[in-house]
Formats: structure tokens, sequence, C-alpha cells
């Protein structure tokens, strides 16, 4: 049919009307609805093909699955595709229906990342082949050799795509950088931030900027500010911390009310808004904490001089001051700039001495703190927030940057102060913005609620172990953590946790409010670590914009940003998993042949997961490495059961284990079972 009959079904005669009839039917043939017969003539698409766009997700395997906010299930992509696709790009792809097979065929590339690619550099007479370290890169990248850039046979290098000929089984590329010599920890954690995006060093201007701010405060920086200097204030933190972000004050006032003040770093007074630093800020979105260093999102002389609240400094903050009762319940509260002078700078293992001791300078203040924080998180658990407690592996190193001890960070009581104080302020200033009318845009620090189809399968993992847990009950939240109280006596408690942790919605930052499920806070935001996160950054100028009666950020420009910033801490998390990865590897290399103990994490269709409990480190033993049965994965039960003796493995379970091998470059430890 042409424009002509549709319109005449339609029974239209509207010249404006026929034209737009017109263009929709351009518009469909476009997208492939429908299919462009000959000119002006238009037929519906086989109904068995329908037109999508989404993401292309590769498997380690090197086989392609399509992925679609419209779809349930991710869709295998046809090996008959004449169009090369790589990981992440955004495609158009048909997706072909036979019974009940589904197929996706890509038909275009509608966007791919520019990005670049870490690996070993194979170099042969008269051209080379980069190996990426990405194990979702499913092929190499054909390098000519005038694009070598100096890179010796072996060496790690980064490199970039430049043309991907349709003929060409492998994409062609060029060297912009040489790493380093493989395998030495320095060349492997700036190839794991090439490999996820991240960017490493500061860009030659962006350091100038920064290095151009004076180092002393001036009559006008700290004009109309809230002098706090006379306050006992004090910073807590890991021991090897470099930027202190949060100072906490105390003071007592009449009526046992006590004045608590949380003073965070006033990055938004040195980072103007538009400038070289707050786009490079943007770009990084936050700091990245890899196994053995840290890349900041703000240059060092910002990071760890004039926004770190050093003691017996004067520093300018934004501050969130509470009046509270012993019970920690909140009489009164200010938010605004202030001027404090940290009087001591505390690492978690003084202030844990002063609150099991009560001995040491400023005990007396430590402790009243810690007895109104034990109140707010009581009463934090009481509302239905969730105890998730956070075991981080840390590494300490030998002279050269090998891993010579894995341990276990514990939260502590001094840990838990500072953490109810950070949570009291970024809750309280969400919580503020609903006072403005009408409701001004702000940045949010979102939770939303578990998918019920990771429940059910949380379900199955907990009454396995004879637990109850029912996902359709209408208070999920209260059974999650019933589940979690009575897995406390249990050997497999750590993992339940994790089970838990997993079957919840991702947290993410957005410029709509709706509510933090795993704290039960109905408005949170992330106000807490501006050096680090630079949605604090927008959520200190907002702030500052509404206390002035000022217009800020409009919310379409803060949606992006929120957006970009969730993308970006993604991609740092994964890259944090990847250094510890390679160093738990590396640290295990030199343990080859030895027997641990260690309990079942993970179970596949190829393996077993296992997590030892001397040292924490994580990997595998493989169904084929199992030679005294035929075991297989029993998908509804979890579990993995040998066909003729019934041998039985479950999470959780206790196993020993041996050592096999340990590839650092490929982040991948082998055991076999004792």
């Amino acid at each position: 049919m042409n424009y002509k009959q549709v319109a005449s079904r339609l029974g239209e005669k509207d010249s404006d009307v026929l034209v737009l009839i017109s263009e929709c039917l351009e518009e469909l043939g476009s997208s492939k609805q429908l299919v462009k017969v000959e000119r002006g003539q238009f037929r519906l698409a086989d109904k068995a093909t329908k037109v999508l766009e989404g993401k292309v997700d590769m498997s380690r395997r090197g086989r392609g699955f399509f992925c679609s906010e419209s779809l349930a299930d991710d869709i295998p992509i046809s090996t008959k595709n004449s169009i090369n696709f790589l990981n992440g790009d955004v495609v158009e792809v048909e997706i072909e229906k036979k019974g009940r097979v589904e197929k996706a065929h890509v038909t275009r590339i509608v966007h791919r990342e520019e990005r670049f690619y870490a690996g070993v550099i194979d170099i042969s007479e008269k051209f080379a082949f980069l190996h990426p370290d990405d194990p979702f890169m499913h092929v190499d990248l054909f390098i000519p050799k005038n694009s070598l850039k100096g890179a010796q046979n072996g060496d790690k290098v980064a490199a970039k795509i430049t043309d991907w000929p349709a003929t060409a089984a492998s994409p062609f590329g060029e060297v912009i950088q040489v790493i380093g010599k493989p395998g030495l920890p320095d060349t492997e954690m700036q190839s794991i931030l090439i490999e996820f995006g991240l960017p490493n060093e500061f860009p030659q201007e962006v350091q100038a900027a920064a290095d151009r701010i004076p180092l002393v405060l001036s009559d006008e920086d700290m004009a109309g500010r809230k002098d706090m200097r006379d306050v006992c204030t004090f910073t807590i933190d890991p021991e090897d911390a470099k930027d202190f972000d949060d100072a906490i004050s105390i003071r007592k006032l009449e009526n046992s009310i006590w004045e608590i003040g949380v003073h965070i770093a006033d990055v938004s007074h040195y980072v103007e808004e538009g400038s070289v630093l707050d786009q490079e800020a943007i770009t990084r979105a936050t700091s990245v904490y890899l196994a053995d260093r840290v890349v900041p999102m703000l240059p060092e002389i910002l990071s760890n001089v004039l926004c770190s609240l050093r003691p017996n400094e004067d520093k300018l903050c934004f501050s969130v001051i509470f009046q509270m009762d012993e019970q920690g319940d909140i009489k009164e509260y200010w938010i605004g700039r202030t001027i404090i002078h940290s009087d001591r700078r505390f690492s978690y293992e003084e202030a844990q001495k002063r609150i099991e001791t009560g001995e040491g300078d400023l005990v007396k203040e430590v402790l009243q703190l810690n007895s109104i924080a034990k109140n707010l998180r009581r009463r934090r658990m009481k509302e239905g927030s969730f105890d998730f407690n956070s075991e981080e592996v840390r590494f300490k190193y030998d002279e050269k940057g090998f891993p010579a001890e894995v341990t276990k960070k514990v939260m502590k009581d001094s840990n838990q102060l500072v953490e109810e104080f950070m949570l009291a302020a970024n809750q309280k200033v969400a919580e503020h913005v609903k006072t403005y009318k009408p409701l001004p845009p702000f940045i949010y620090r979102n939770h939303d609620l578990p998918d019920i189809e990771r429940l059910v399968s949380l379900k199955g993992f907990v009454n396995g172990l004879g637990l109850r847990f029912d996902p359709q009950d209408r208070d999920a939240r209260k059974q999650i953590k019933q589940v979690m109280t009575d897995a406390e006596s249990l050997p497999e408690s750590n993992l339940v946790q994790q089970m838990v942790i997993r079957s919840m919605a991702k947290a993410e930052y957005g410029a709509d409010n709706i509510g933090h499920y795993g704290l039960a806070f109905e408005d949170y935001s992330h106000f807490t670590s501006p050096i680090r996160r630079y949605p604090d950054v927008i959520a200190h100028r907002q702030m500052w914009h509404f206390l002035k009666g000022t217009k800020g950020m409009p919310r379409e420009r803060i949606s992006v940003l929120a957006k970009h910033s969730s993308l970006m801490e993604r991609k740092a998390v994964e890259a944090e998993r990847a250094s510890s990865k390679y160093m738990q590897a590396l640290y295990l290399s030199t343990h080859i042949g030895k027997r641990f103990q260690g309990k079942i994490s993970g179970l596949t269709s190829f393996g077993i997961f296992i997590v030892l409990d001397d040292n924490y480190c994580e990997g595998m033993v493989t169904l084929k490495s199992m030679d005294d049965d035929q075991y297989s994965y029993i998908t509804k039960d979890n579990t993995i059961v040998g066909s003729r003796h019934k041998e039985t493995y479950r999470l959780g379970d206790t196993v020993t284990v041996k050592v096999m091998r340990a590839d650092a470059l490929q982040r991948q430890i082998d055991f076999v079972l004792v």
C-alpha cells in the first residue's frame, strides 16, 4: 500500500495528514517494521522477524548474546553474521524465531564506544597481533608494523581499533602506549585501568589548574561561614588514608543535648562548575581503589592537601550540624558552609582502642559519639535497615610490590561510629530538600526493591539450608532480615549474606527520589565524600543554591550526570575486583601444590568456586578435574551431584583443595579437590 491507500482506509483527506502518513511510512520502513517493496509502496514485515535495538554481551567463550530492556531473556546472536560486533556494542538486530528457538542477526552497529585494549604484543616478521587481557574481547587485534610505537615483542601495550573491514577476521589497530613488561604489579594495574576504560594520569591543563589554587585561605574564602574552629573536632580514617574528607565535632549543650557536627570537605568551593577541573571530575566521576593504589577523582593537591581535613589546619567545609539527645533523637539541625580546625587525626585502630580500653586523649568525646552511634544503629535496624558486614580483602606487599600477605578488613565499633553519622547526614540532606516548595532538582542515591526472580532463587538456596523464606510474602524485608538472623549461627552465614546481596537491586544515582531499600530510608543522597564521588559535588552545589535562594542545575542535567556517575561507579567496582583477582592469583602462584581448607561459594555447570579460609582467595575446581565420578550441575537444587555415588556438593560446604595453577595474567586460580 502507498500513503494514499492508507489514508483512504483511515478516512483521512486533509493534506497535512497525508504528508504525516507518508513520513510515518518512511520511518516505519527505516526501522524495519515495514518493508519497502518499491518507491512509495510498503508491506508489513514478516511477523516472525522483530527489529530491536540493544547491546551485545559476549561470553568468555566468544559467544555473543543480544540484550534489551524489552526482552525477558538474552538472545543468542547468530554465528552467521556478516557484521563484526564487539562486547558492549549498541546494535540493531532482527530477531528470527523458528519454532521456540530465537536468534538475533546483527544488521547494524548503532554505536561503538571508543576504547583502548591492554594486552601482550606478538610481533612477527611482517605484522603483529595484540592478545587482549579483556576476557570478553573474543578476537585479537591486527597491528601493522608501522603502528607499533616502539613496542617490543612480548611487551604489555595499550592499543585502539582503527578499522574492521567486513571481510577481515580481526580488527585493525594501532599501539597508543607501551605499558611495560607483563607480570609486574605496576604494569598489570595500569592494564586493568585501560581495560575498564578508566583514566590514570591527569591532563597537563588539569594539573596546572589545580596547582594555581592558593594554599593559604584568604578572608574572602572564610567570609560568610559559620566558625567552628573552637569546637572539638577530629577525623577517623584508615591507617593508610591520605584524603580525609569528613570530620566529626562534638560539644555538650544544656539539658543533656549534644551538638554533633558532620563536616565535609567543601570541594565545590575549589572546583568551579564548568572549569577544566570540573570537566575532568565529571569524566572520572569517582576515585578508583585498586588493590595496591588509589586513582583519585581530583588531583593530589586537592584530594590530599587543600580538601583533606588534616589536623591542626583551618579547612573549609560544608556541614550538617545536629542537636541530639543521648538516644540519638534529632531535636534541631543546621546545614551550611563552615570553617573548622581538626584537633586530631585518629586511625580506626586508635579510636577502637579508646572504645575498648576507655583510655587515651579525647576518650570522653569518642565514647560519647560511640554511645549515640550505637543508638542510631539500633533504631536503623529496628526500622528495617539491613546489616551487611562488608569484609574487604586487603593485601600487604613486599618492597617490590608483590603481595606477601592477605588479610580481611573487619568492621568494628570505630568504623560503625563514623558510618552512622555519615548516614544520618546523607539522610538529613535528602530529607531537607523536601522542605522547599516546589521540590527543586536534586541528586539521590536510590536502591530499588529486589527483583522477584532473584528472591525465588534466594528461596531455593536458604530453604536448602533449612531456613524458612517465602518471597511471595508481602513483607519480604522482614523475612530477609529474619533469614540473616537465623543464619548467624550457621557456618554458611557469610554465604547467606552474599546471596542476599546478590538478590538485591544495584544502588544507583538518579534525579528522582525512589528511596533506599537496603537502608530503609525514604530519602537518601550522597553528600559526605565529594573528594571521591562527583554526585556529592552536585549535592553540595545544589544545596548551596537552595540556601542562597538561587537557581541550581536543571533536573535534565542532573539526570544525565547521575546516569554517567552510576556507569563509572560500576566500571570502578569491576576494575577493583579485577585487581583483587590479580593479586590473589599472584599471591597463590607462590603456593602451588599446597593444601587449604575453604568453603564452596558458587556452583556452575562447569565447576565449583571455592573461597579459602586462611587467605580469602577464590578459585575453581572444574568438573573435568573431578575424575572419581561423572558430576553434573542440578539447576533446581543448585547442587553438583555424582551420577554413580551420588556425592553431592552444596553452597557453603567445607572442602579441602590443592592449588594446581595460579595464572596472574589471566586472573585465574585452579584447585583440585583433595
